[in-house]
């Protein structure tokens, strides 16, 4: 019987234990739950870096765009910060 609000996933011996010791190794004291999210999550951001390298490869003007509006969020945000912080 599952938790409400979960599921059970059938995977093979070899890889609960590879997960297992995983979590033990670099997340220590989170479920098995947290760990696949934080690997889920770290696939999204690899994904996102192939895309800015896709970008910055086949349309350079595009990406130095990108980064300078980045640069200005950041900045942004940094004042609104200090400010906030004051």
């Amino acid at each position: 019987m599952t938790t409400p609000g979960t599921t059970t996933i059938r995977v093979s011996v070899e890889t609960r234990d590879r997960l297992n010791e995983l979590i033990r190794r670099d997340l220590p004291g989170k479920t098995v739950d947290d760990a696949i999210g934080y690997l889920l999550d770290e696939d999204w951001k690899r994904g996102c870096i192939a895309d800015l390298d896709r970008l910055r490869e086949t349309d350079p003007d595009s990406y130095a765009d990108y980064i300078r509006e980045s640069d200005r969020l950041d900045r942004d945000w940094s004042a609104k910060l200090d400010k906030d912080a004051a």
